[in-house]
């Protein structure tokens, strides 16, 4: 599963549960099924949380720190803009 944050609620949505692809190539906000007019109801496939401590990729999708290290075989760090700051 691809996952990105809903520009709308900040929640992970899957990309073939909503709209997604289409809102790609229209070049319109990415938004979950919920947030989505079109849509308008959570599809309940998983529980909707939050994409704050999930780590996005250059092209917005989504992926479980858990599972990024799993798939390097060792933890990683995670750095932000903030924390780049404080250690120059």
């Amino acid at each position: 599963m691809a996952f990105f944050q809903c520009s709308g609620c900040g929640c992970v949505e899957d990309t073939t549960l909503c709209n997604y692809w289409s809102a790609r190539v229209r070049e319109m906000p990415t938004l979950c099924s919920a947030c989505d007019s079109k849509i308008a109801k959570w599809h309940g496939q998983f529980p909707r949380e939050s994409a704050q401590n999930w780590i996005t990729d250059k092209r917005g999708l989504l992926f479980r720190k858990s599972e990024v290290e799993l798939w390097l075989g060792q933890p990683i760090e995670i750095v932000t803009p903030s924390t780049s700051a404080v250690r120059q």
